[in-house]
């Protein structure tokens, strides 16, 4: 029996064999069995980057099935890795190869964002979203749509209107342009950002207190006189 520990990192800089390597690993798991790479989950960041690891896959895989090479550095890792003869690596590479090409669509490997659209899908019931939907990936669309949304309803929002009114005063007070629309889209995005996420619990029990968020705003304005 092999024993590896739970996690392994690979520290490179570009151009160093990333996708080597990661073809290795993912091969020495695919190997166990045709139907190992089911049970294997490869995520990329750009959809660049996931064809070039299919490829490099499937071509690693045809490469072993007509025939291993000892001499070459990741035959030899195969070989030590299961134990087997270079005819033996050849069978098992051609077996999991015919497995992948047919069950094509349990080849996971994808981009980080199709990976999670994946995990959405499945939960949809779940979390009480509609079978079909759209998963927005485009931020400044986003943003657009919800300020969009925003203005309309600053006619039949006194306090929205308020503070739209106060805010534009203190941009012209900066010399800086009355419309809002910039800043507010500009102040919505960071809502998205792994910053405010670590603060939002302590952000929304503030702005739930009018007079503290009304001391602090007074403090702010007095500093900056």
């Amino acid at each position: 029996m092999i024993t590896e520990t739970p996690l392994q990192i690979y520290k490179s800089s570009a151009g160093s064999g990333k996708t080597y390597t990661l073809t290795t690993s993912y091969l020495k798991l695919a190997l166990e069995s045709p139907m190992a790479f089911k049970r294997i989950l490869a995520v990329t960041f750009t959809n660049k980057a996931t064809q070039e690891m299919k490829d490099r896959i499937i071509n690693e895989l045809k490469r072993l099935k007509n025939g291993v090479d000892e001499s070459e550095t990741m035959d030899k890792e195969l070989l030590d890795k299961w134990q087997l003869k270079p005819d033996e690596l050849s069978k098992r590479a051609g077996e999991v190869l015919s497995a992948i090409l047919h069950d094509f669509g349990s080849f996971s490997v994808s981009t980080i964002d199709s990976f999670f659209q994946k995990v959405i899908r499945a939960f949809a019931r779940e979390i009480d979203l509609q079978a079909k939907f759209d998963v927005e990936m485009d931020l400044d669309g986003v943003m657009g749509r919800m300020v969009d949304r925003l203005m309309l309803r600053v006619a039949d929002d006194p306090e929205l209107h308020k503070w739209m009114v106060e805010f534009s005063i203190s941009k012209i007070t900066e010399g800086k342009s009355w419309d809002v629309r910039k800043s507010v889209e500009d102040l919505g995005k960071k809502i998205f950002l792994e910053d405010f996420k670590m603060v939002q619990k302590d952000v929304n029990v503030f702005l739930e207190n009018p007079e503290t968020f009304q001391t602090f705003k007074n403090f702010i304005l007095e500093q900056n006189k």
